[in-house]
């Protein structure tokens, strides 16, 4: 059997939170948090890919796990408000943009694992 995949969903959106606890039990571990601090320590213990909500602090979490050493190569997958910040998600390290709200919880599913399928 193969090791689930470590997610971790930064955000205080219940929204959110429920559309990851949709994703396959089987293939993927969640991780919650609603800060920078306590998600960058999390991450930093093990993460595959990261759920990242803009309006918590999104930009800078993003920006410090593609520095960090032991993070550079955690996918992200972030959340915003407007459609017109895909573009500075992009550049701050996202592979896939969603716009809340989500039309549909399986919105989530789809990005993860479009991501995911991306990887070697």
């Amino acid at each position: 059997m193969q090791t689930p995949m470590r997610i971790h969903v930064l955000s205080d959106d219940d929204h959110v939170r429920e559309a990851a606890g949709a994703l396959d039990s089987d293939r993927f571990t969640l991780a919650f948090s609603q800060d920078r601090r306590q998600a960058l320590e999390a991450m930093q213990a093990g993460c595959d890919l990261a759920v990242i909500d803009l309006r918590n602090n999104g930009f800078a979490v993003a920006r410090d796990l593609k520095a960090g050493s032991s993070t550079s190569d955690v996918r992200i997958v972030m959340l915003c408000d407007r459609a017109a910040d895909r573009w500075l998600c992009r550049q701050a390290g996202a592979e896939s943009v969603i716009v809340k709200p989500m039309s549909d919880p399986s919105e989530l599913t789809s990005a993860v694992e479009s991501v995911l399928s991306k990887v070697a």
